[in-house]
């Protein structure tokens, strides 16, 4: 993910990826455990694109929610 080309094709420029972020993961822990299934259908019905990824072998956010 570090590479010149990866970069580039993400436009991400010369932000270092790292696994595990404690910034983003401070950044969105008010978040955990919230059911936003609700507010989804409105989204989609006002045209807002959504992206919703379940990563099967996330062993962090696994598709079941699961943490390990």
């Amino acid at each position: 993910m570090n590479k010149k080309t990866v970069k580039d094709a993400l436009g991400v420029g010369d932000i270092e990826f790292v696994s595990c972020s404690n910034e983003v993961h401070n950044a969105l822990a008010q978040d955990l455990m919230k059911n936003f299934e609700v507010d989804i259908p409105e989204l989609l019905e006002d045209g807002i694109k959504v992206l919703i990824y379940a990563g099967e072998f996330d062993l962090i956010c696994n598709w079941l929610g699961e943490w390990f």
